[in-house]
């Protein structure tokens, strides 16, 4: 027979994998929930005053395990509430409301975080469609996701780095030797 303990950690584990598993779905809406239910739950234990456990041992590691649990679920839920944030600034997602920024830097400040990309950075499109790929390729290679742009940046900007990034410059001996 399992622990209170060891009861209350699965929960959490099984609720933290299926906001995974309904992100990769592509159902934030859900994943964000499930990642509410399974901070809810880790916060509730983490202010309960009597341990699950009467071997006062095992308090602390149990605190610790919840602790870890929570810092990686309020992570993940943070990144989720800025893509959908910035997904609804863009046009694209209209189920977000605008408090979802403001309860995501709370959410990083508290985890330690004092800066973040901005939510346009974070709020990517979801394809969702597959794309075939041509048999000829090979298909342990994935899509290159680099792509050249000629003119992006002023031109003496351009010289400038060139320079700074020359093959013997200062640069790479003072990081790389």
């Amino acid at each position: 027979m399992e622990s209170p303990a060891s009861q209350c950690l699965e929960m959490i584990e099984n609720l933290i994998l299926a906001g995974q598993d309904s992100r990769v779905e592509g159902d934030v809406d859900s994943s964000i929930a499930m990642l509410r239910m399974a901070l809810n739950q880790c916060n509730k234990e983490l202010k309960e005053k009597e341990p699950r456990n009467s071997e006062s041992s095992i308090c602390p590691t149990f605190r610790a395990v919840v602790g870890r649990m929570r810092n990686m679920g309020a992570y993940q839920l943070a990144m989720l509430l800025l893509q959908r944030d910035g997904r609804r600034a863009r046009g694209e997602d209209e189920s977000a409301s605008s408090t979802e920024e403001t309860e995501a830097d709370l959410v990083l400040t508290r985890l330690g975080y004092r800066l973040r990309l901005s939510k346009f950075a974070l709020g990517y499109n979801i394809n969702r469609t597959v794309k075939r790929v041509d048999p000829s390729r090979d298909s342990r290679r994935p899509p290159s996701a680099v792509h050249a742009v000629d003119g992006a940046m002023p031109s003496k900007l351009f010289q400038s780095l060139q320079h700074a990034l020359r093959p013997h410059s200062r640069y790479w001996s003072h990081f790389y030797s």
